[in-house]
């Protein structure tokens, strides 16, 4: 008979100086799902307390498959896959009201490929594949140093996605043609990039 997947709080893993997630005292690395839960606070709206905030799968000890955030009126933030600790593959975020945000496709943790939004549409290049591994992995550790490579390389921020970090910064930029609409959806524009560069 093949073993059911545990399913714990987040209060009870704990990641441990090897960098592995672990149940508290156990001494086999976790594998299963962990849900996390927004805090009880009792001035709270009613339907908030104990709403689902993240659902994350792990397998021996890291984060592995799939992987979902929610607003705290319980609408899906975000919905993705995790692969040797990267988000991995197609993935969508929405807004509070549940309408998409976006759509994208990730690589190695960074936005590779297609992305779409209600207004806009295009491509995004890793900065890992048109530059130095050195300079990549000093980008994804130090947040002062990308903005001075970004103003460096005068690559706009506004042409760049990732400056969240879930586990780096890992930076994209755009390439390629973007178009971009209006609230009917009709195209209004287009414009074409170079590794983050407006090409005239």
């Amino acid at each position: 008979m093949t073993k059911k997947p545990e399913t714990v709080k987040g209060e009870d893993l704990i990641k441990r100086k090897d960098g592995l997630y672990y149940k508290k005292y156990a001494r086999v690395p976790f594998t299963g799902t962990m849900k996390e839960f927004f805090a009880v606070d009792p001035d709270d709206q009613p339907g908030v307390n104990g709403q689902l905030w993240k659902n994350i799968n792990y397998k021996k000890g890291k984060q592995e498959g799939l992987y979902e955030s929610f607003y705290d009126n319980g609408q899906l933030l975000f919905r993705g896959n995790i692969k040797n600790g990267k988000i991995e593959g197609p993935c969508e975020s929405f807004y509070f009201n549940g309408k998409l945000n976006f759509k994208s496709n990730y690589k190695h943790g960074y936005h590779d490929g297609m992305f779409e939004t209600i207004r806009s549409r295009g491509a995004y290049i890793p900065l890992e594949k048109i530059e130095k591994k050195e300079i990549v992995l000093k980008i994804e550790r130090d947040f002062k140093f990308m903005l001075a490579y970004l103003k460096n390389k005068k690559i706009p921020t506004t042409n760049c996605i990732g400056f969240y970090k879930l586990w780096f910064w890992r930076i994209s930029v755009k390439d390629g043609v973007w178009e971009y609409f209006d609230e009917n959806g009709k195209c209004q524009t287009r414009v074409n990039f170079k590794n983050g560069k407006r090409v005239k």
